[in-house]
């Protein structure tokens, strides 16, 4: 599968596509006005996918920014996005200089100077102990333990262990250590080396939600030491405010963004250092919302926004600046 953007009829230029037009959805509307000065996106469905495999025709690898034309099948509707099921002899063609095929690169051998980071969404992972009155959810342990075994099999088997895994949504860092502790069991169970992750998890500003975390190999190589090293952690704006959608004021960020400054070893003895942000902003659910409240939560992931590039920018010019991964 892969998407596009219809190009239209222009002779002159046959293979640029337009952008999407940017703008808020359609109407736009403040406190039950019509807000005319606000750009507005048409809707029309100018971004497509194509499922080039799904009718007997041979599966179609393009590069982005690739032109492709004859594109000929029924039209479907998955994931809230209209998709072109590609026909088995639909006329497709490229035009001569495209962009090269991607092609698909190993990973590295243990013992090469590469970095593995990925991200795992843990979607509200909470232990069986749940405080009175805080609305936790408290899974029972069998099934706690069978969730725990479900994503060790995911970081070992699809993220094949990498070196950092930036975490969000786990409640703590004293589960986080427990899922790094089943990875290595999980691990030599099935013959791997155990990556010996340590878990970093500091609490945010909402005591009842999950938080954001990392797993750190730490797993030692031979004649240099542990794999990666964390100099430095970090919370960003947790002391800092912005205005509640009920009024007062609220903390600017529930979940702080967290910075770890890592330290790379390879196998030579060299080493490389990185700046790892994991950033969690304001849900944009409802936000919307033709209300107070709605305003309110777009004011709230703006400045969170404008925080976090603020913090950035200073970055670039800091004494201790290191290249920055978000």
């Amino acid at each position: 599968r892969f998407y596009v953007v219809d190009g239209g009829q222009n002779p002159a230029a046959p293979f640029v596509a337009p952008e999407r037009e940017p703008g808020t959805r359609y109407p736009a509307y403040w406190q039950g006005q019509f807000q005319g000065w606000l750009p507005r996106w048409d809707g029309n469905p100018e971004v497509l996918g194509v499922d080039s495999a799904a009718a007997g025709h041979a599966p179609i690898d393009l590069s982005t920014g690739a032109p492709i034309g004859g594109l000929i099948g029924p039209l479907d509707h998955r994931s809230g996005r209209y998709s072109i099921v590609l026909d088995a002899d639909a006329p497709t063609w490229l035009p001569p200089h495209s962009p090269p095929t991607p092609s698909v690169v190993a990973a590295g051998a243990p013992d090469q100077r590469s970095t593995t980071l990925a991200h795992y969404d843990l979607r509200d992972l909470f232990d069986f102990s749940s405080p009175p009155g805080s609305g936790q959810p408290a899974p029972m342990p069998f099934a706690l333990e069978r969730r725990l075994g479900k994503i060790s099999r995911g970081i070992r088997e699809n993220l094949r262990m990498p070196d950092i895994v930036a975490i969000s949504g786990v409640e703590n860092e004293l589960l986080l250590q427990r899922l790094a502790n089943r990875i290595d069991s999980d691990a030599m169970s099935d013959g791997q080396p155990a990556a010996q992750y340590r878990a970093i998890a500091p609490p945010g500003n909402d005591p009842n939600a999950t938080n954001l975390g990392f797993l750190v190999r730490s797993d030692a190589i031979v004649n240099v030491g542990a794999r990666v090293i964390v100099d430095k952690i970090e919370q960003l704006g947790s002391n800092a405010f912005a205005q509640a959608p009920g009024g007062g004021m609220i903390a600017l960020f529930d979940q702080p963004p967290l910075v770890i400054d890592t330290r790379s070893n390879y196998a030579d003895g060299s080493a490389w250092r990185a700046r790892v942000v994991l950033v969690r902003l304001q849900s944009l659910d409802d936000i919307d919302a033709d209300s107070v409240r709605a305003e309110r939560l777009r004011e709230r992931r703006r400045d969170q926004a404008q925080f976090l590039a603020q913090w950035a920018q200073q970055q670039q010019h800091a004494a201790d600046a290191l290249p920055l991964l978000f």
